[in-house]
């Protein structure tokens, strides 16, 4: 299974797929806990980690522990 969205991640690239289009995928990817930020290429790593902060995640799916003030 693996290989198929491999395929389909390098064929998004080649037609020069929009980069919000493969922040979104890592992001699901995340969230699902199928892959962590360590597999995210370099170029979409800040995109990526902004909008998992954005939904109280970190980098491998886990949520944001908040201090609060008091």
């Amino acid at each position: 299974m693996y290989w198929i969205q491999s395929i389909l991640i390098r064929l998004l690239f080649l037609m020069g797929g929009d980069k919000m289009i493969f922040v979104t995928i890592f992001v699901s990817l995340i969230v699902a806990k199928r892959r962590t930020i360590a597999d995210v290429p370099e170029h979409l790593t800040v995109d990526v980690l902004a909008d998992l902060e954005a939904m109280g995640l970190d980098g491998y799916g886990n949520h944001l522990i908040i201090e609060e003030e008091i």
